[in-house]
């Protein structure tokens, strides 16, 4: 894989990139790329790169992460709510919902 191609797509050193080949799990399409680790808005975005092993080079931005309710000393700064559901974090790259493109340029359903 051309890292060369992700830095230039997500505009990142090479030292922030992870590489991946993975198949989707919804399309079954195999998908090559990196995966940026760069701490800011790009966090969990993917430099694709591949699908099904054609050229496909795209920019994926992940879901933008949500700030903490509490500052450094460890006191919340919540806001006032009538109800709170709470969940399990899971770290990972969230991909919330996106299309991609083939090899073809044609856009890839079942994402």
């Amino acid at each position: 894989m051309d890292v060369n191609k992700a830095m230039r797509l997500l505009e990142l050193d090479e030292k922030w990139l992870q590489p991946f080949d993975v198949a989707d799990p919804f399309s079954g399409l195999r998908l090559e790329g990196y995966l940026s680790l760069k701490p800011d808005h790009r966090y969990g975005a993917l430099a694709l790169l591949k699908v099904d092993e054609r050229e496909a080079p795209q920019r994926i931005l992940a879901t933008p992460k949500l700030h903490y309710p509490f500052d450094r000393a460890g006191a919340f700064r919540f806001p006032p709510v009538r109800k709170i559901d709470i969940y399990e974090k899971i770290d990972g790259t969230n991909i919330l919902a996106y299309r991609l493109r083939d090899g073809e340029n044609k856009m890839v359903r079942h994402l």
